[in-house]
């Protein structure tokens, strides 16, 4: 075919093209549950006016004052507040109440000191899968506030960790209460992690954390097997390092849950137990003796309805016995695809409203922050553009938060807010993967840093606070008022 023949096609397809879309009906053609959409000529010709996102100066948010030394200048305080009041970074609080993190932020101060774990547990979607996000505030904490160790994990893990490396062996079979319906138990014993295992013999679970992993999260010296409901005798073997640390036993049946711990002298890097018997296996903590534990809990295709599924038995004594004082909740992006209407807006709140009340019910001393969806974007007649409804869900769920008492953190308005997902996944080196959904390890790390941001921007506001009423009462303390002098 010659050169002119082809030009003549090619001008022949797009005329043929623009001519089926200048007569295709513009609100799209419905066919069954599918809309069938062509593109109007005027569409492709038009300036975008597609509202455009500062990447560089969104990054740049996470660039203001903080001191671990607290200082009495009255511009360092301003700029805290301001930040606390004003910044997109900023956390939400119910009642706009300031102090809702106060109490936490004092038991992390003393987590060393009193020999204690702060265990922060972070539930949350895809967007956390790999242990991101997640990795990089354990990280933080661990490094201000003391402890090591990657966490807990699950008996058996079907997505890989940047963290830790594990296999299994033996007569274990997994179920969870999130995936498909291949994967539920004929139970609701899901537990702390939502997925468990089943024990039916015997079983060999190896771990190791990886090179790559946060130098905090490279070791650990404190191992707690979560085991419930055993029928009969149940035994578990711990070797670690180069050590056999011996073995852990529930002599009869029980009901509910046993938590089996092992102490190394020095942090180790590999792990193994050996289990016999017939049991639930909920989880592994990895941990420190004290200081902050993170755990990473990634549910893939999960939009956090999953909690009222659980049964409470198998949730609220692990929680206790875990020192779980912090919940992190990470929904919202697995539900765009249901959501076409403000009722079906409602209705997602209402059943999220559910989840925070279960959970802070089994869980009364501890303290939530919500972390809303980030942006998505969807092909909008050639534009890439926020997800219809997105924006709407988003102010949902952090209404349903502060409605129910608990914090809300921002990650839409973090990240720029409307159409500021092209931005990241346009960023070089890219911040967002080319499905507009997900982060890249990077971009995943910049929103754990602006998380933590903001986390320490409101510690540093408590200990200002926890300052001046020392100093309060110091003065009190060394000019006693007497009564004859009031």
């Amino acid at each position: 075919m010659k050169a002119r023949q082809v030009l003549l096609f090619i001008i022949a397809s797009i005329a043929s093209l623009a001519l089926i879309g200048f007569f295709f009906p513009r609100e799209g053609l419905k066919i069954g549950s599918f809309t069938l959409e062509f593109i109007h000529p005027s569409e492709i010709l038009k300036k975008d006016t597609t509202t455009k996102v500062d990447i560089n100066l969104v990054l740049e948010q996470e660039n203001y004052m903080q001191n671990d030394e607290i200082r009495n200048l009255s511009d360092s305080i301003r700029v805290l507040e301001d930040f606390a009041k004003k910044s997109p970074l900023r956390i939400r609080y119910p009642e706009d109440n300031p102090k809702y993190l106060f109490n936490l932020y004092s038991m992390l101060d003393r987590a060393k000191k009193e020999n204690k774990i702060i265990r922060i547990i972070h539930y949350g979607d895809s967007q956390i899968e790999i242990d991101r996000i997640s990795d990089i505030i354990r990280k933080e904490l661990q490094e201000k506030f003391g402890g090591i160790g990657p966490g807990m994990i699950p008996a058996i893990q079907t997505i890989p960790s940047r963290s830790v490396s594990q296999s299994f062996s033996g007569n274990l079979s997994r179920y969870s209460v999130y995936g498909s319906a291949a994967d539920r138990a004929s139970h609701r014993r899901y537990g702390i992690m939502a997925m468990m295992a089943e024990l039916n013999g015997e079983a060999n679970i190896q771990f190791t954390t990886r090179g790559d992993a946060y130098s905090s999260a490279k070791n650990y010296s404190k191992i707690r097997l979560i085991v419930g409901n055993n029928e009969g005798p149940f035994t578990a073997t711990l070797s670690a390092g180069n050590s056999n640390l011996g073995t852990k036993s529930i002599e009869t049946s029980k009901n509910g849950i046993s938590i089996l711990t092992w102490e190394t002298q020095n942090p180790v890097r590999n792990a193994s137990l050996s289990l016999h018997g017939k049991a639930d296996i909920y989880g592994i903590g990895l941990d420190g003796k004290s200081g902050v534990a993170l755990d990473n809990i990634p549910m893939r295709g999960c939009s956090g309805t999953i909690f009222t599924g659980i049964s409470k038995e198998s949730m609220s004594t692990a929680y206790k016995q875990m020192d779980t004082k912090l919940i992190l909740l990470q929904f919202g992006g697995n539900m765009m695809p249901q959501i076409n209407n403000k009722e079906r807006i409602e209705w997602y709140g209402e059943q999220m409203a559910k989840q925070i009340q279960l959970l802070k019910e089994i869980n009364p001393d501890a303290f939530f922050i919500f972390i809303g969806p980030s942006d998505m974007s969807k092909n909008i007649k050639g534009n890439m553009e926020t997800w219809p409804y997105l924006e709407e869900v988003n102010n949902e769920l952090q209404k349903v938060a502060l409605e129910n008492g608990i914090a809300f953190w921002n990650m839409f308005e973090a990240m720029g807010g409307k159409n500021s997902m092209p931005e990241w996944v346009k960023a070089s080196p890219s911040l967002a993967t080319s499905d507009y959904i997900h982060f890249t390890s990077r971009g995943a790390n910049r929103i754990g840093e602006m998380f933590i941001t903001a986390f320490m921007n409101d510690y540093q506001i408590y200990k200002i606070v926890e300052k001046y009423k020392s100093s309060k009462e110091n003065k009190k303390t060394r000019n006693p008022i007497k009564n004859d002098e009031k």
